[in-house]
């Protein structure tokens, strides 16, 4: 059985913000949420949950259906402004550090005073 999500108040607030979105553009373009969960690939009651901003769908049923119900995703542009956003932070991550190992602590110079 899997755990249940306790996401933070920042993280309830920024999936509420997105539910709200999702089924504003739903509703904008009159589809009902059984329209944009066939769309999707998913069922109406995945809809209804990423609407209410559910922690407990995945990234990609949320995506799926916001895109279904035409809320544009990271950009107004389309998929092609997102496709050259995602190549350009794929050269920029290749570029970092393949490791990421946590700050060593220092000694301050007062600690060594006998």
């Amino acid at each position: 059985m899997q755990k249940k999500l306790s996401p933070s108040p920042y993280v309830r607030d920024a999936l509420g913000v997105f539910g709200a979105q999702v089924k504003f553009h739903r509703i904008e373009r009159h589809l009902t949420q059984a329209q944009v969960g066939v769309r999707a690939g998913v069922s109406r009651y995945t809809v209804a949950q990423v609407e209410q901003g559910s922690p407990n769908i995945t990234m990609g049923s949320a995506f799926a259906v916001a895109e279904a119900a035409g809320y544009p995703l990271f950009s107004s542009s389309g998929p092609q402004e997102v496709g050259r956003f995602v190549d350009q932070l794929r050269k920029t991550v290749a570029l970092m550090p393949s490791r990421v190992r946590p700050p060593t602590t220092r000694v301050k110079e007062s600690d060594l005073d006998f």
